[in-house]
């Protein structure tokens, strides 16, 4: 079903992981897209395979986004194109696993500024042009730690409590106006973002698969939700903090998720 014909889409980080598992939901569907990631070559080879099996437009643009550089140049792109963008799916993301002695605070200021500030900046980039047409959907990917506090990834979690709040607070306000927001709150997924986080190697075996994130992003749009949160025992512990004192989800987080160096 070719629910999207003719329609376009930005997707970030859409090289791989879950980003790569969206562009071929949504290319399967008759979207043409506009990939933005780092790697011109897994931008490419992902562009020319989507193209040739469904028939889409896809513009690949290689560019980070942490960079001011990079950004403006995705801003300008998207001033400059004709056709109006009725898809944003805000994917691209950085976590940081550590003790806090042992914590990279560049890497920490690198997961504020993609998770939370370039985020931001591009929904209220293409939200006027939505809000106009009275039309348009942005998905801005949370997590499931967006509902609690987690040590040893405590910026990661705090930025996701971020994506869903603000994702959730505009949504509402701009419904009324046509236009989506939907915040997507996964449990672990299997990307390369375990290992580039540094997550220990427990949370790989138990991750889920991106394409599940996809169906439920999909199931989860018809229903016109605000947010969701994929997979069904996620959803049982997303409760688990309205019973709980938050201090008590941080010790539990603590013992789950202690560094496999530290196990001992």
């Amino acid at each position: 079903m070719r629910e999207f014909e003719h329609q376009w889409g930005l997707i970030t980080g859409g090289s791989a992981g879950i980003g790569a598992a969206y562009a071929a939901g949504f290319a399967e569907r008759g979207m043409n897209l506009i990939l933005v990631a780092r790697r011109q070559e897994r931008l490419e080879e992902l562009a020319g395979r989507l193209c040739a099996d469904h028939g889409i437009d896809i513009v690949p643009l290689a560019l980070d986004l942490l960079n001011p550089t990079g950004f403006q140049q995705l801003v300008e792109f998207l001033e400059q194109r004709e056709q109006p963008l009725d898809l944003l799916i805000n994917n691209a993301g950085l976590g940081h696993f550590s003790t806090c002695d042992q914590t990279d605070i560049a890497r920490v200021e690198q997961v504020v500024q993609l998770n939370v500030a370039v985020l931001t900046r591009l929904t209220y980039q293409v939200l006027p042009g939505m809000l106009a047409r009275r039309s348009g959907t942005i998905i801005n990917l949370a997590s499931r730690a967006s509902f609690q506090p987690v040590a040893y990834m405590s910026v990661y979690a705090a930025s996701k409590a971020y994506v869903l709040s603000f994702t959730e607070g505009l949504g509402i306000e701009v419904r009324k106006h046509g236009v989506q927001l939907l915040a997507v709150c996964p449990p672990l997924v299997k990307t390369e973002f375990l290992s580039v986080a540094n997550m220990p190697s427990l949370a790989e075996r138990l991750a889920m698969s991106p394409e599940k994130v996809v169906v439920g992003t999909l199931r989860a749009l018809r229903r016109r939700k605000l947010s969701v949160t994929i997979g069904f025992v996620p959803k049982l512990l997303t409760l688990l903090p309205r019973f709980l004192p938050r201090y008590l989800m941080a010790a539990i987080s603590l013992g789950y998720l202690r560094p496999e160096h530290q196990a001992e």
